[in-house]
């Protein structure tokens, strides 16, 4: 019988949800879970692990930078993030940091088998993941979207809403629906929502898709009625109004504005500062 290798398990979740696959790779490894305050220290020390697994629900700009500085501590580690949430730009960051598996929880039972028979294959056939460190000035930024995970519990509570509307802004989303998300009564979540993002929830709505419109628009080819259409906007005079309203000019407006020189903007690059501003919240 193969001698069982060591797994840290990085726990980083904030609630007890998206878990059920750590067993199954407790009959393969001799897993040893770390809860945040253990795990700091692993960026600083040699260990003898063979792997190392992030299990978050939704990454918080902490637990990001903590996978970070170990990956650039420990190249040599093959590491396997997984989150509940649904992010290109997360997926993209951790390739870029060159993790050795990205997972979007939940997990199945026969998916879980497979990686861990390819994380096995992975230790037993290289003694190194990586020979050549990650330039530590050059490694990727964290993604701007975890900074709405680094709160308070009635912060990281609302969480799964950002996620799911940043994820599905094309969509009709209802206040009601997020509030059932989030395990909240509708009042409670309204009042939560304006109180932690500055914006009611039909406002961060309408903030998400204007936002994605915003770079549309920079493509020639697309018509206005089209990028009102790929943002959730069902009728091109209502997008018209809501851009107006948030950017101060309308679509056309705007893109004729991106191909002029900045000289005589300085109310559409108040207006775009503006915007900016409230997204960073």
């Amino acid at each position: 019988m193969t001698e069982k290798t060591l797994l840290l398990w990085v726990d980083l979740k904030s609630s007890n949800s998206g878990g059920g696959v750590q067993p199954l790779f407790e009959k393969y490894f001799i897993v040893q879970v770390l809860d945040s305050t253990a795990s700091a220290s692993l960026a600083s020390q040699n260990n003898e692990a063979a792997a190392i697994c992030f299990d978050f629900d939704y990454p918080d700009l902490n637990g990001l930078d903590l996978l970070r500085s170990i990956r650039l501590k420990h190249p040599h580690l093959p590491v396997i993030m997984m989150t509940e949430q649904h992010s290109e730009s997360l997926a993209i960051w951790a390739l870029r940091m060159r993790v050795w598996d990205f997972i979007v929880k939940p997990m199945d039972a026969t998916s879980a088998e497979q990686e861990i028979r390819q994380l096995e294959e992975q230790i037993h056939d290289h003694c190194h993941w990586e020979e050549v460190l990650v330039n530590g000035t050059q490694a990727p930024q964290i993604p701007e979207e975890a900074r709405f995970y680094n709160g308070s519990q009635e912060e990281r509570a609302l969480t799964p809403a950002i996620s799911y509307i940043q994820q599905h802004f094309t969509e009709k989303i209802t206040e009601e629906q997020m509030a059932c998300l989030c395990r909240m009564r509708p009042f409670q979540f309204s009042r939560n929502f304006k109180k932690h993002c500055g914006v009611t929830f039909q406002e961060f709505v309408q903030r998400t898709r204007i936002e994605e419109a915003m770079r549309m628009l920079q493509n020639p080819n697309m018509t206005i009625l089209d990028v009102a259409l790929n943002v959730g906007f069902r009728d091109q005079s209502y997008f018209t109004r809501v851009f107006k309203k948030h950017i101060g000019i309308a679509p056309k407006a705007y893109r004729d504005n991106r191909n002029m020189s900045r000289e005589g903007n300085e109310t559409l690059q108040e207006n775009l500062e503006l915007f900016g501003a409230v997204n960073e919240r």
